[in-house]
């Protein structure tokens, strides 16, 4: 049972979009949808936890995002053996890219508009 404080459908909605994530991750293989659309909806994740704000969520996600980034620039999945796990590369990822930044930016942007202009979540 979730604790009173998580949005029950949100909740669902986060599931459901990770699950796309995956799919996105594992079997699209464009020049749109693989690299940049993922991101976006990494970003965009809805509000779950009722007494966040809307823009304190969206700066945690493109700060999230952000860090994915950095990890990569570094090379830390290299360095920290996490390549060879299918699971951590689709979670991590493997290669840093400029626009996978903006695409957070985006899918940041999104999910604070969406939260802060609907209530059919909530």
């Amino acid at each position: 049972m979730l604790p009173h404080s998580i949005n029950r459908k949100a909740a669902l909605w986060v599931l459901g979009l990770f699950i796309v994530e995956v799919v996105i991750a594992l079997y699209v293989h464009d020049g749109l949808i693989r690299p940049s659309g993922g991101d976006v909806l990494a970003a965009a994740f809805r509000v779950v936890i009722r007494r966040a704000s809307s823009l304190r969520l969206a700066i945690a996600a493109f700060g999230i995002g952000a860090c994915v980034e950095i990890f990569q620039a570094l090379q830390l999945p290299e360095r920290l053996g996490l390549t060879h796990y299918a699971v951590l590369r689709v979670l991590v990822g493997t290669t840093f890219q400029w626009g996978d930044l903006l695409a957070y930016a985006i899918g940041a942007s999104a999910g604070y508009l969406i939260d802060e202009k609907t209530a059919w979540i909530r």
